[in-house]
Parts: structure tokens; sequence; C-alpha cells
């Protein structure tokens, strides 16, 4: 009888189907559940039928079935699997399954199998210890078989590369090089990648193994990787015909033999500039470059040797890449990377002689330009003092060099952030002074080096205008003290007056002023001689640090200039004599403010950075007239540009210079100021960014404001998300209704009409311009409020931007700076006697009021807005600082709030809300002890609705985590904590049951509540709150909380199993669903689907009592 063969279990086919997936994690999951398959079921058949068929699949014609047997195969071998075949066993069934087949690409097909199997016996461990010599004598053999195929043998290459880095050098002498000998005897001028690179692996792993003929046959030398061989070498690795070969191991390995063996220098600055220059910047042969550098960097151990790779070509190649945006995403990342890399060998340099030869290595400063990593200042910010002014010196002589006017413009952009932010040099006043006369020397005067002033003919005006501008920006440096800053100026304007001062005066100026603007210099230089009085000596600092600035303008700007100091001068005569101004004339305090808004408007980033150091200065003398003239401008209820006028022909005309050389400010999408500190160079706005700018109104999503204030208006308040019965709106509810949703779709109209309106090009830039002058002046605004601001003018930028918030909507930037502008005004706790003149109970009153209403009113474009509460804490932060300094006065602000909580618990559409309440209560004042008393009277009473209580529960949490009140007013904590506790005892006494919103308020209450020293309500609490969990099925965050409480505070945690189900009412679950809305509601019937589970179960199980265990139906 013939005996029947055995069978394959049939799952062990669907681990093979997952090989040939094109998911590469389908593919390794499907060999690791094959091999644990194999390892599970010890089967001699199905492990014999696994292996020929995973050795097969490794000659598949598609590349995934290849890589998906070929993963399987290597976890195959590396595994301990019962019936798997030896090595020889292996490479016998390679034989069979891959002999010579009749077809090209059957033949190929099979290299590629053979190529594959005995690079998975290679790369597993357990494998290739178990081969014997005879196995690695075959192995070899067939991958040498593979050479036959330019498309296989690179495989073949790679599997004998790991093949002589695993054997030990015995082996590889007696078994392998025998073997590769025939294959490898090439000359070097015709050898190749592959070849070499296994002729450098075997050359260092075993030194040894390749005799002294075969490398003077065909190398000439001693060994392959010497000085002789680099320039074989070097060409060979950068004749390249296709990019990705740039991924061959040998690039890395050689880069790293050459980087250790002391032949980067050589090998760099020899060979590899000359391809560089005879490659007229090939794309191949600049990948290979940037690819061979970061090799380098990463091996690089000695982080002094970077220097070497500086040389021209290769630096001239990274300028060009920089010069041009590449579309390559890959090539880019590694220009990136490179970068990386060359600014982390930088900052590993200690010693700052090396420091300075690398910084004196680059051809052109200008080669971190275009790179993420500005490599060169950062390493130059790392010097130490004195190698600092070795550096500036060298940087000093490339602006003054026959540079390029590029290379030399960049040098001294570098020079001034040294000057302006290097912490070494910043309290060197006289060194300052120095500096800033060199670019003086070259900007203004005529000079050849910075250093010698004379009537030379041969200035370069082109650098020397981009000069001047740097130079300005040079003097934005903040001074810690205002008479540093002055001593600086009066150091650059006495060098200015020794040139000034000759009769021939004009010959040294590379621009010399007319006649009237010398006339305004001599003038003012005269003034800032004198010497100020005691009493008059900070606002004459002030004023000459002013005039000193605007001196040094009649260089730049001398028509504006001229004014400025014209108008200083008027002002200065009338602050010095104490001349009180008649009816009709202005304080000087609103002329000097008039002149900053002329300056400001100039779009001068210098003028504008002038103002900022001397505005903290005058603030304390600053009177509500004079702060009004800057509101005024911030006024974007002003359709007019305040910046326009008529010119004589009846056309509008822009007083700001479009042309301006000093502005280069962006203003970012959250309405910060960001200035170009990289380019120093960039002037003002270039034509391509005038035709893409856009009104920030038309970038508004006006369909979610609209959406978004029609359902604030339809809602009956914040924290009840239900319908509104149209058939019980009252007449006030109806008329407010009607005022918010015409207020929604009126915003929709007019944006609709913006919308129709197309502005010319002149109109657009000015307004941005408009908008740029804006956030210069919001600027003035937040220096203002850091600098003992007074009450009054507080209150006169809360009522103005509070009423500019609802349009500020179209006008996202300076919507964002007055939301950062009203935290601040909150944050003004404390205010000086002289600065709370003129402001009343009253006043605050009538202000809080009005706010009240309008929110009341337009609560569609106000009520989601933080600033809400933000100006309620400030007005009641300023009632209490009049309440100290006048107690016998009502306290208005309290009363009004008082008014609000009875409205907010009898009221079902109240006008403050629970966040505003909550946000009050956490503040300072002193009038929440009544408001805490109010809530706890009234809004816990059993009349009152759930959703009320549980927010007074939240609001009064809030208030007893306010310890910092507490502490610092004992007494009256103590008094009124006894009054809100009576008021808790008798609101958990007077109710039966409530709900799982409100229980879980109420346990955080009182987990908040149960350190204080006063808590005198626990026991009544902890009995409360056991008698309201008796009705509750808990949800599981609250069953949490709940537990958290009764281990905090020692009692028992009854879990939801052990609520008797016929206790449990489901009314509380409807209450609670107002407040939590839709989701709340289908959790809620969740809940009640569990309860009448409960209910079932309980009554199964009584009716089951006395039943005979064994009862059946059946």
């Amino acid at each position: 009888m013939k005996q029947e063969k055995p069978k394959i279990k049939t799952t062990i086919f669907e681990h093979f189907a997952k090989l040939t997936n094109e998911n590469e994690n389908v593919r390794i999951s499907g060999a690791y559940s094959l091999i644990q398959h194999l390892q599970k079921n010890n089967e001699e058949k199905n492990v014999s039928y696994a292996i020929k068929r995973l050795v097969r699949g490794n000659g598949s014609s598609t590349s995934n079935s290849r890589i998906g047997f070929y993963t399987a195969l290597t976890g195959f071998l590396s595994a301990e699997i019962q019936y798997a075949p030896n090595i020889q066993g292996i490479l016998e069934i390679m034989k069979k399954e891959f002999k010579d087949s009749s077809s090209d690409k059957g033949h190929v097909d099979s290299l590629v199998g053979i190529s594959l199997v005995c690079g998975a016996i290679i790369r597993s461990e357990k494998a290739l210890k178990s081969t014997s010599e005879n196995d690695i004598e075959e192995i070899v053999k067939s991958l040498v078989s593979c050479f036959v195929k330019p498309s296989v043998s690179p495989v073949a290459y790679n599997f004998l590369a790991e093949l002589v880095i695993r054997m030990d050098s015995a082996v590889v002498k007696s078994v392998v090089w025998p073997n590769l000998t025939k294959h490898l005897n090439i000359t070097k001028d015709k050898i190749t990648i592959d070849p070499v690179y296994l002729l450098l692996l075997i050359e260092d792993h075993h030194p040894d193994t390749i005799e002294p003929n075969f490398y003077k046959k065909n190398w000439q030398s001693d060994k392959i990787l010497c000085k002789e061989n680099l320039d074989v070498l070097a060409n060979l690795l950068w004749k390249i015909e296709k990019i990705t070969i740039i991924n061959h191991p040998i690039y890395v390995y050689f880069m790293k033999r050459i980087t250790t063996q002391k032949l980067l220098k050589p090998f760099w600055s020899e060979h590899v500039e000359k391809i560089i220059e005879k490659s007229e910047h090939s794309k191949l042969i600049d990948v290979v470059t940037i690819n061979s550098a970061i090799s380098i960097l990463k091996h690089l151990e000695n982080p002094s040797k970077l220097v070497l790779l500086l040389t021209p070509n290769f630096q001239k190649m990274i300028q060009q890449q920089n010069s041009k945006l590449t579309k390559d995403e890959d090539i880019q990342e590694m220009y990136n990377e490179f970068y990386e890399l060359f600014d982390q060998k930088l900052q590993e340099l200690k010693n700052d002689t090396h420091k300075l030869q690398a910084l004196k290595a680059f051809n052109e400063l200008s080669t971190e330009k275009s790179s993420i990593k500005k490599f060169i200042t950062n390493m130059i910010n790392t010097l130490e003092q004195e190698g600092l002014f070795e550096a500036i010196e060298y940087i000093k002589s490339i602006i003054v060099s026959d540079r390029d006017e590029k290379e030399r413009q960049y040098a001294a952009s570098i020079f001034q952030k040294i000057i302006l932010t290097n912490k070494l040099v910043s309290n060197n006043l006289e060194w300052r002074i120095k500096q800033l006369i060199f670019f003086i020397n070259i900007s203004l005067l005529k000079s050849n080096n910075g250093v010698e002033v004379g009537a030379y003919e041969n200035i370069n005006n082109n650098i020397s205008a981009n000069i001047k501008n740097i130079f300005y920006h040079s003097l934005e440096h903040k001074f810690a003290k205002i008479e540093d800053e002055k001593k600086v100026l009066n150091g650059l304007i006495d060098h200015i007056n020794s040139y000034m001062s000759k009769k021939d005066h004009e010959k040294y100026f590379q621009k010399p002023l007319e006649s009237k603007y010398c006339k305004i210099w001599n003038e003012m230089s005269s003034e800032i001689n004198t010497k100020p009085d005691k009493k008059d000596k900070k606002l004459k600092t002030v004023f000459h640090v002013l005039m000193m600035h605007m001196g040094l303008q009649l260089f730049n700007n001398p028509e504006v200039a001229e004014n400025a100091i014209s108008e200083l001068f008027a002002v200065l005569d009338r602050v010095t004599k104490k001349k009180n101004p008649s009816e009709n004339e202005p304080a000087w305090i609103e002329v000097v403010i008039d002149l900053f808004l002329t300056l400001l408007s100039q779009e001068s980033y210098v003028l504008r950075n002038v103002i900022r150091h001397v505005f903290p200065q005058l603030c304390s003398e600053i009177n509500v007239a004079a702060f009004n003239q800057i509101l005024s401008m911030l006024d974007i209820r002003n359709k007019e540009n305040p910046l326009q006028v008529m010119d004589e022909n009846g056309e509008i005309s822009d007083e700001l210079s479009e042309n301006s050389d000093e502005e280069s400010m962006e203003i970012n999408e959250n309405g910060v100021n960001q200035e170009d500190s990289d380019e120093s160079d960039d002037e003002g706005f270039s034509d391509d960014e005038n035709d893409t700018l856009e009104e920030s109104d038309e970038d508004v999503d006006i369909t979610n404001t609209v959406k978004m204030a029609v359902q604030n208006a339809l809602e009956e308040n914040d924290e009840q998300g239900s319908d509104i019965d149209v058939d019980n709106i009252s007449p006030e509810e109806g008329k407010r209704l009607n005022i918010q949703l015409g207020n929604a779709f009126k915003l929709l109209m007019e944006h609709r009409n913006l919308k129709k309106k197309k502005k010319s090009k002149t109109a657009m830039m000015a307004d941005k311009a408009l908008l740029h002058f804006r956030m210069r002046l919001l600027d003035l605004v937040e220096i203002y409020l850091k600098n003992n601001p007074q009450m009054e003018i507080c209150l006169e930028i809360l009522i103005l931007f509070f009423d500019l918030m609802p349009l500020a909507i179209n006008h996202p930037e300076i919507k964002a700076r007055f939301e950062k502008i009203f935290p601040q005004i909150s944050q003004l706790k404390t205010f000086s006697l002289e600065t709370v003149q003129n402001v009343t109970q009253k006043n605050l009153a009538d202000l809080f009021n009005r706010v009240l209403e309008k929110t009341s009113i337009e609560k569609t474009n106000i009520q989601q807005q933080n600033y809400f509460k933000h100006t309620c804490v400030f007005i009641i932060y300023a009632s209490q600082i009049l309440q100290k300094l006048s107690p016998e006065e009502d306290d208005e602000i309290l009363k009004i709030m008082l008014e609000h909580v009875r409205q907010f618990i009898n009221q079902r559409n109240p006008t403050l809300q629970v966040a505003t309440f909550i946000k009050i209560l956490s503040t300072q004042w002193l009038g929440n002890f009544k408001v805490a008393k109010l809530i706890s009277d009234i809004g816990l009473k059993p009349e009152v609705r759930s959703l009320r209580r549980t927010q007074s529960l939240q609001m009064l949490k809030e208030f007893f985590k306010n310890h910092h009140l507490f502490n610092q007013n004992q007494k009256k904590a103590t008094k009124y904590f006894g009054k809100i506790f009576e008021h808790i005892k008798s609101y958990v006494s007077s109710l039966e049951e409530i709900s799982q919103q409100e229980f879980f308020e109420l346990i955080y209450f009182m987990m908040t509540a149960k350190n204080l020293k006063d808590f005198t309500a626990r026991d009544e609490l902890i009995q409360a709150i056991q008698k309201f969990r008796s009705h509750l099925i808990l949800k599981q965050n609250i069953l949490n909380s709940y537990r958290e409480l009764c281990n905090n505070m020692k009692f028992e945690f009854i879990s939801n199993d052990k609520i008797d189900p016929a206790k449990i009412r489901n009314n509380n679950e409807d209450q609670t669903s107002v407040q939590d809305g839709t989701a709340t509601k289908r959790k809620s019937v969740t809940i009640n689907k569990k309860v009448k589970k409960l209910k079932k179960m309980k009554e199964l199980e009584d009716a089951s009592q006395g039943l005979d265990a064994n009862f059946s139906f059946v």
C-alpha cells in the first residue's frame, strides 16, 4: 500500500500570504506570526515546507515579495525552531530552487534570490556562528557568481562586505580572500566603487590578508588608503551618474577613515576642491560634496580641524546654494543638517584662538546668512572679552575692505548686533562711543578706514548709505540709565562737532548739512552743554537726549529733525521758565506727545525706539489731555486716516514716506511687532509686499463670527442650553433679543458692503501704514501702564478699548493687543495718592453701570471675551483704593455687585455670568466677603433652581480658595465664615435630594473648605452628602471624586451597587441635563437604563426567594 504524503496544515498559508503585502508592517507581522506558528507546531513537514517556500520566495519577481520572504528567512535563521535544517541544508535547498533559468529575467531573479539567501545567513548571528568554513566558502562563491549581472552585483558586494566585517582574520585570509582575489584584481584606473569598498574593508579589518604584490601591481603603493591614491579615490567617489549612489556605505565609511587617519586636509583641500572648481556647480557634485561634509562632521573628533573644510570653492558652493531657493526638499534638508552639525562643532570649540581661526577661515561672513543656524554669530557670542575685541577688529577690517558690498554690509550688521546685544561690552560706555564713532566716520564723514577722517574722494556712496542705516539702528540699545544714554550721545555729538567747527567742514562730510540745518545743529549742541538746575535735571536730561537723537537725524531726515528740535526748544523753554500756559495754549507735555505722534508717523524704526526709550521718563508728567491725543489716534471708529491730508489738488496724499529706509517692522497674526534683526539692510516695504497686502478685515471668518453671535443671542444664558419659548418671552427680553440679533446681522451686512469696495494699492498702503502707526501707539500705552499710571488715565484707556472691542473683530492685530492690555490694567492693584485725584466712587459706579449695560445689550460682541472680566476686576480694585482713602464715602461698586448677585440668582438671563463672579471672588477685594455671604444666603435656598444652587456652590468654592485675602483680613474672614457656614447648614438640611452636578459641586466645595480653621459645618456636610448619595447612581468621574472625599475625611464610601433602586428618583437627572447639554442627556438616559436594570434584578431576586434551586421549566 502506497504511503500518503504528510499533509501541510492550511493555517500556515495564511502567514505566507502576508509576506507579499505592499505594507511593510503587514509583512513584518506575517514573518513574526509565521515563526511563532513554526515554534508552536513542532512538525517536521511544516518546517520543511516553510524553509523551502522561504528560500524560493527570495527569488520572487516583485520587490515586496522578495523583501517579505527575506525578512522572514532572516528571522527563521535567528529563531530556535525544531527540525530546522543546518546551513549546509539551506544552501542545498538554495541550489535546487535557483537553478539556471533559460530566460534572462529568470536568471536575474535567481541571482537575486541567491544573494538574499546568503545575506540572510550572514545577517543572522545565530546562523553565522554555526557556519563551517566549507559553508563560508560556498556562500562566498555563490555571491561571487552574482557578479555577472551588474544589476545584482551591488547586493552581492554589500553582503560580502558584511561578511568581511563579521568574520575573523584567519577565515577571511584562508577562505574568503582566495575566492575574491580574481575578481578584485583590478587596476586603480578601472576599478569601481563596490570592489574598492570591499578592498578598503579587508585592508582595515584584516591588514595582513592582502599580499604586498597585489598593492604594487594594482595601486602602485603599499596600501589603498594613502596620500598617493587620494586623487583616484576622490574622482571615483565624486564621478556619479545617479544621486542615489550617495547612499552607498562607502561614503560614510571612507569619510570616517580619512578623518581619523589625518588625510582630511590633503583630500579636501587638494582633490575635492579641484573637483568642485571644475564641476561648474553640478547638482550631483554639490550633493556628493555636502553629503561627504556631513559624514566628516559626524566623525570629526577634534573640532579645531573644522577649518579644513572651509576651502574657497566649498564656501562658494554653499553661498550659491544659499542664494537660490531649491525646490528639492531632500537637498535642502541635507544643507540644514550640515549647518546644524557645523554649528555644533563650532560650539564645541573651547579655545578662543581656535574660534578666531574658524572666524577668519570664512571667505564670506554672509555664508551663514541663509542658514537655519547663524553659526558665525553664535560662535562670536561665545568669545571671551579679549577674543571678542580681536574678532571685532577683524570684522571692522572687512567693513572697510574692498570686498563685495553685500559682504561688507553683512559684516557691519554682525558688528551692530555685538554693539547692541553682547553682554561683555554692554556696560562699557567708552568702548561703545568708540565703535559708534567708527560707524560715523565711514557713513557720515569721509574715511576709508573708519579711523582717519579727511577729504577723500573715492568714497563708496552705496555702501556708506547702507552703513548709515546700520549706524542709526546701532543707537537702539536700551540703557539702564538715561544718564548713560546721554553720555554716549554726547560723545558722538562732540566727535561730529570737532569737524563741524572747522571752517571748511563741508569737505569732511559725505553729505554736508545745509546752512539752516547747521544753525539748528549748533543751537542743539550749545543747549546740551548747559548745566541744568537740580530741580530740572531729570526733565532736561530727557529733552537733551531727544535733542541729540534729533540732531543726529539731521544727517538722515533733516526736515523732520529740524521741526522736532524747534518744538523741543519751545517746550524746554516753558518747562525751565515755569510759564503757565494761557487758556487756549496746551500744556507742554501735550506738545511733546504731539511731537511724538509726528515722529512715530514717519515709519522710522530708529525714531520709534528713541521715543520708547524716553517715554517712560515722561510718564509721570502726562495728563489726561495729553494721553487722549494718543487714544484719539487709536479710535478705529474714525473712518478717516489720521495720517493722510488733502493736497492742493484735492487728492489724498500720504504724509508717510513710502520709501522709508528705516522701517523693517512686520506685524504677525497675534499683533506682535517683529523686527528684522537678521538683516539690517532690508528697507521699507517691497513692491511684492504691497501687491499682496490685504485688508485685515477681509481675513476674518465672518460666517463663524455671525454664527457665534446668533447662537449667543438665542441662549437664555451661558450655562443653560434650552431653547427659547417665544410664547413666554417678556417684553424686556424680546427687546434685548431684537437688539442682539440686529447687531449680529448688521455685522454681516457691514462685512458684505466692505467686500464690495475695492481698495486701490495706495489706499491699502495707507491702511497698512496706519496699522503700523497704531501698533506703535499701543506700545506707548503698554509702557505707560508699567510706569505708575494715573487712575483717571487708566479709566480713559478702559472706556475707549471697551467701546472699541466689538469693532476690533475686523482688526485682528489691534484686537490681539487690546486683549493683552486688558489683563495688564486688571493687574494694577495699587496707585499712589497723586495718581487717583479726580476719580470718585461715583465715576467708577457710572463706568461700571455703563459697562454692564453695554454688556447686556451687545452680548453678541462682548460677552464672549475675557476682557469683560478684567474690566470688572480693575473697577473693583480702583473702588477699594478710593474706599481706603475716603472711608466715609459709600462703596457704590459693592452695591452694584450685590444687586447683580440678586439678579443672577433670581433671573434666567442675568447681565453678569458665573465666570465673571468667579473671577472677582478670586481677587483681593474686601467686598468679596459680603458678596460670598449674599450668595450663601439667597443662592442656596430650596426654592432656587438646582442650576443656580450648583453655580452658587461653584462661586463659594472659588471664594474659599482665596487664602491670600483671608490671611490679610483674618478677623473679617472669621466673622463672615461663621455666617456663610450657617447658611450652608441650612441649605443641606432643607433638601432631601439634589442633582448629580449639584452633588459634585458640593463634594468639591467641601474638599476646598475642609482645611479652613473656621470650618464649622463639617459634620452637617458629611451627613448631608451621605443622605444625598442614597438617591443617586453616580457617574464615574463624580464617583471618583466622592471616593477621594471619603478617603480624605475618613467616612464611609458607598458604591453604586449598594444604592437601593427603590430610592432613586430620575427627576434630578433632568435638572442636570439642562446645564450639561445634549451629551449629558445621553449619559442621563444610560444611567436611567442602569437604574431600571437594577430595579428589575431586585424584583427577580425578591421573586426567587423560597423557590427550589432545582426548579426548571424544562
